[in-house]
């Protein structure tokens, strides 16, 4: 199981759900829009945001 590709998914899956853009999850969590589509996509490390 690679956690990156556990968090991404669950990422996407959970904010799709809610309804909620990319670019409102970033300002919620203070990360740029194209960090969180990294990470959702498996294209960045979240170990920088633990």
């Amino acid at each position: 199981m690679d956690i990156l590709k556990v968090f991404g998914t669950n990422l996407r899956y959970y904010r799709n759900k809610l309804g909620i853009s990319l670019e409102k999850i970033g300002e919620l969590c203070n990360f740029h829009t194209t960090y969180i589509s990294d990470i959702e996509r498996f294209n960045r490390s979240i170990s920088q945001i633990i």
